[in-house]
């Protein structure tokens, strides 16, 4: 079976379960199509979506696309295998699909770098890294294809200075986008350490290269109130935000470089506020960001790279962000509607990026995941009604006739019955004792007894009861040793 059939044939399965068409209009495999169809039988993946003309293969967007689609579970073991292989051959070769391949001669120092074809950086090794240790852990059976390239990006910081460029290069200055990245890529490969054998020097190499990250990345925050972000080119900036919380949390996964997981946990849910506060509160396009802009790079590439926005949803439904916040569901909401408007500003606005394409499903389909089924087509509905008091108590929208209604509708009851009791108990109080007092004086007065002589029997009674208690919990120890024995 070809590779483009396997793909098709695992989404078919998921679709099974993911039942796209009852909240998109057009299954699963529709939405895949326009993908496997540009794909080569190899697994490479060109620039642009459905483009006639320029076909350009890069390791990028192929890295991009496994990272986007591999968090979803969109893919088989055996595409993200051929993926994975086609990912380390770009890195030293021309794909060789390409129409008219411009190549790069590799410097001497960058030949373990990522990729022959777009010029080496610590963007694209960092993506490729990233993209071969996939969540199924089948690139660490390649470990000793890329050993070479984990150390050569631990290299690519200036001395002296703890970040990283896009390039070690007097042109490229340290910032939070790159640094971030190399951080998470080391972070992830070093987690896996036992398949890459690192020698003692290397690895003291690969600790010390992420305690140097972790500390740029501590020191560029910036915060106000509830809020802490990071910037990029001295602007506030999403990309740089999320990146740096990803980074910070697979530190956090090793547990002793630095206080890094203590920073993390402090500051998580803060720049998730952030990034919050910088999402539409319609249902419209998130914009892009730039998070590379480099005129003076090496290998004669003048480099500026942009996100588009909703695909940070990827990486914010990891770090904790709920896929029912209103503002979460208009992204969706404009995504599904607007298929045709996925281009990212400052690239070619003619047609779609694949890797972009690539990553707006796997944020689609991770979204109707968390939501489940009933609740994606809920949410997706022009006008949605929930229950406002139960999802300000439980966290999530509780829909009329809904499973999670049916399951909490008699908890909110109770609640409500029990906050009305309380507050007529705190506003009557004085007058509930009054009364209180006048029935138990009234039955006193009935049967001819007086307040001590009550008080007097209840304890004598209660002294008795706690005796005979402390007989039967004795002797019902005693029987129970006997049985044993």
């Amino acid at each position: 079976m070809s590779l483009k059939c396997e793909i098709l044939e695992h989404v078919a399965v998921a679709d099974d379960f993911l039942q796209f068409a009852s909240f998109s209009g057009k299954n699963l495999s529709e939405w895949f199509s326009p993908l496997v169809s540009a794909m080569t039988d190899k697994g490479a993946i060109p620039y642009l979506l459905n483009a006639e003309k320029k076909e350009r293969f890069r390791a990028s967007p192929l890295a991009s696309t496994i990272i986007g689609l591999d968090s979803a579970n969109l893919l088989p073991d055996s595409a993200i295998d051929s993926m994975q292989d086609k990912l380390l051959y770009l890195r030293d070769n021309v794909e060789e699909a390409e129409p008219e391949p411009r190549a790069t001669n590799k410097k001497e120092e960058d030949i373990d770098g990522w990729s022959y074809s777009e010029g080496v950086s610590v963007w694209s090794t960092s993506m490729a890294l990233l993209a071969l240790m996939d969540h199924r852990g089948l690139g660490c059976k390649k470990a000793n294809q890329f050993k070479k390239s984990i150390l050569w990006l631990v290299r690519q910081k200036k001395d002296g200075q703890n970040g990283w460029g896009y390039q070690l290069s007097d042109n490229c200055i340290e910032n939070i986008p790159m640094t971030s990245l190399a951080v998470r890529a080391i972070a992830a490969c070093y987690q896996s350490k036992a398949f890459f054998s690192f020698k003692r020097e290397e690895e003291s190499a690969i600790f010390s290269a992420m305690t140097s990250g972790y500390q740029f990345i501590k020191d560029s925050l910036k915060s106000k109130k509830n809020k802490i972000w990071w910037e990029f080119d001295n602007q506030k900036s999403c990309v740089a935000t999320v990146w740096a919380l990803c980074a910070l949390k697979e530190l956090s996964k090793i547990g002793n470089v630095g206080d890094s997981s203590d920073f993390y946990l402090k500051n998580r849910s803060k720049g998730i506020n952030y990034v919050i506060s910088c999402i539409p509160n319609a249902i419209t396009l998130w914009e892009s960001e730039q998070f590379v802009c480099e005129g003076g790079a090496k290998y004669s590439k003048q480099k500026n790279y942009y996100s588009f926005s909703s695909t940070l949803l990827l990486d914010l439904f990891e770090l904790g962000l709920s896929p029912y916040h209103p503002k979460v569901v208009k992204q969706i909401h404009w995504l599904l509607e607007n298929p045709d408007k996925w281009q990212i500003k400052g690239y070619d606005r003619t047609t779609i990026c694949t890797f972009t394409y690539a990553m707006v499903l796997g944020v689609i389909a991770k979204w109707k995941r968390l939501v489940g089924d009933f609740s994606s087509q809920k949410l997706i509905e022009k006008s949605v009604h929930f229950d406002y008091i139960g999802s300000m108590i439980y966290g999530l929208p509780v829909y009329h006739d809904s499973t999670s209604q049916m399951v909490l509708k008699p908890y909110i009851f109770r609640f409500w019955i029990m906050s009305i009791l309380i507050i007529f108990a705190i506003c009557f109080m004085s007058k509930i004792v009054r009364v209180i007092n006048l029935i138990i004086t009234a039955l006193l007065s009935l049967i001819g007894q007086q307040w001590s002589t009550i008080v007097t029997n209840m304890i004598s009674d209660a002294i008795y009861g706690g005796l005979l208690t402390g007989v039967l919990f004795i002797s019902h120890i005693i029987s129970g040793r006997n049985r044993n024995d």
